[in-house]
């Protein structure tokens, strides 16, 4: 399990992140600056981006985002690009997020399946987030994944309302044990999370503000009643 102080230094990192109007359960693009990252190979032309999207992120501090630790595996990180708060990855024209490469890849402490990226430069202005360390019955994965298993990514940032499972099904079903606390969930809008949204962040509310309880992992498949592990923080 992830010790106190591990969770204490990536507290240290989250601050409060303005809801800017959106309302919770609906499973649908967000246009509006989220701190939703899509990690594309450096190599992608900056139209259509979506076909060299491979996991999602969200950006923690100016500089730093946060994603998944297997999103790394064989990649060099100088080879990975973070596309902040784009509206459409399958646009003909210049996509409209920021661009920004990668420096380094530093991994969380404690063998969690998690790692922080450095940027090469801040991203300005910045809405920060806020994490809280709480076990929530529903919550929501952000993400740029796949809507089924083998298609291809989505065009924009998409909601994926879930509910908790007791953790016991995940561990038998993916016949895991990670490092960490973790959430286990299946979909409630019909959805699941699916290749291309690991790493991406997991909101929930408290008292009407949006709230980083921690990121996806894995799953069985991308079926509405296949099981998800997600990292709590």
């Amino acid at each position: 399990m992830a010790s106190t102080r591990d969770r204490a230094a990536l507290a240290a990192l989250l601050v409060a992140l303005p809801i800017g109007g959106v309302g919770y359960g609906l499973a649908a693009a967000v246009p509006e600056p989220t701190g939703v990252v899509a990690l594309v190979t450096s190599s992608a032309p900056n139209v259509d981006v979506s076909a060299n999207q491979f996991c999602t992120g969200v950006l923690v501090t100016p500089r730093e985002v946060l994603t998944a630790r297997h999103c790394l595996e064989g990649r060099d990180p100088t080879r990975v690009d973070a596309i902040l708060d784009a509206d459409n990855l399958c646009s003909t024209g210049p996509i409209d997020g920021e661009r920004v490469g990668v420096l380094r890849a530093t991994p969380l402490p404690g063998g969690v399946d998690a790692v922080l990226l450095e940027l090469e430069r801040p991203r300005r202005p910045h809405s920060p987030v806020r994490s809280v360390q709480v076990a929530p019955s529903t919550f929501e994965a952000w993400g740029w994944g796949a809507e089924s298993l083998g298609g291809a990514s989505s065009c924009g940032v998409q909601r994926k309302p879930l509910r908790t499972e007791p953790v016991e099904r995940c561990a038998a079903e993916l016949a895991l044990q990670p490092a960490g606390d973790y959430l286990c969930a299946v979909p409630t809008g019909g959805r699941n999370t699916c290749v291309g949204d690991s790493g991406g962040p997991v909101f929930a509310w408290r008292a009407g503000e949006r709230m980083l309880v921690g990121i996806t992992l894995a799953g069985r498949g991308c079926a509405p009643s296949d099981v998800g592990l997600y990292l709590r923080y």
